[in-house]
């Protein structure tokens, strides 16, 4: 099972707060029937029907007539060339910069989306977050395998926000990240306010490789990575349904809590839904869709009710001790500064 990660920054900014909608599609490379295919392609049509800022494409290995009024960027990692693509609204984003190989411009490029995984560029087919040669588990016996990444800084245009996307893919047990995404991410998108979303493939007990994904918060997630600067995390997908996967014929219903979407340093993410049924229908290891709403919020903005943007409320939920003592300590909604329960504030807002 694969995983995409979308990751979406946003710049510190005085402007109004901005909210927009994310989707995550993930067919897995087993949807090969025609009529899946079509049935994948009707479900982005609606997508975008709907004015969905920001749509990403994990695993969509088969064409995609260009959406009226959406740009799109994407690259591949490893020898199947398996894909990270995002579709963006031009009424509400515009392309401000790509992210290290980052295929955009020429949407016929983009992995899969004209018909054909071969790009120009050979870098953009080497976006790995892991790397696709390693191995884990007990003595080794399983391959990282492909799990890539793609990146943009986009401008939001109804709040003048600059927003650094990122869609990807983790390895199971979360298996080193190369120093390659890390520096890409870090140099490409700075200190804006970032948005994940994610197949994370978080979980995994070793040696039985059992996954315990819905103990694995986004703050955890990065706190294993090293990377707890690219957070505090809101994360409600820790604590939706789960979303992997159609594991035909012997679990064709998902167990695994892979697929996120959070937001980080700052504002929340709304309205976090799974899709009831799988798309494609017919694809081994197909996901669960999912659709948020993201609120990017106010950074310290003593006004905002969302915990992210009150400092002492959002370090409740990076402490160093916490495997997800911070998705327990933080309401599940975001909301502290009242809580969504009451009038009350948590004591960490007169802070």
């Amino acid at each position: 099972m694969t995983l995409g990660v979308v990751l979406v920054l946003a710049s510190v900014s005085l402007a109004a707060s901005a909210s927009f909608t994310v989707a995550e599609v993930k067919p897995h490379y087993g949807c090969q029937s025609p009529a899946g295919q079509e049935r994948v392609r009707q479900y982005i049509s609606n997508l975008t029907a709907a004015g969905t800022g920001i749509i990403s494409l994990l695993e969509m290995e088969f064409a995609l007539p260009q959406p009226s009024g959406y740009a799109a960027f994407g690259a591949a990692c490893g020898k199947h060339f398996d894909p990270a693509v995002v579709l963006f609204d031009e009424a509400q984003f515009s392309m401000v910069s790509t992210i290290g190989a980052t295929l955009a411009g020429n949407y016929s490029a983009v992995p899969y989306l004209g018909g054909a995984p071969q790009a120009v560029g050979k870098r953009a087919y080497s976006m790995c977050v892991s790397d696709p040669t390693a191995r884990f588990g007990p003595d080794g016996i399983y391959p990282v395998g492909s799990r890539p990444y793609s990146g943009a800084v986009l401008k939001h245009l109804h709040s003048g926000r600059e927003l650094c996307v990122l869609t990807g893919t983790f390895a199971h047990c979360s298996n080193n990240w190369t120093e390659q995404f890390v520096t890409d991410i870090e140099q490409g998108c700075g200190d804006r306010q970032l948005l994940i979303v994610a197949d994370t493939n978080a979980g995994c007990v070793v040696p039985t490789l059992k996954s315990d994904s819905q103990e694995w918060s986004m703050n955890k997630i990065l706190a294993k990575h090293g990377r707890l600067s690219w957070g505090p995390c809101h994360d409600p997908g820790q604590h939706s349904q789960p979303t992997c996967c159609n594991d035909t014929p012997d679990f064709p219903y998902p167990r695994y809590w892979y697929d996120r979407t959070a937001i980080c340093r700052g504002g929340r993410v709304a309205d976090f839904k799974v899709e009831a049924g799988f798309v494609c229908g017919d694809s081994r290891a197909e996901h669960l869709f999912t659709r948020a709403t993201i609120e990017l919020g106010e950074l310290n903005d003593k006004a905002s009710p969302y915990c992210l943007d009150h400092s002492q409320c959002a370090s409740m939920g990076v402490l160093p001790n916490a495997s997800f003592l911070g998705s327990q300590m933080l309401p599940v909604d975001g909301k502290c500064c009242p809580t969504s329960s009451g009038d009350a504030n948590l004591p960490c807002c007169s802070s």
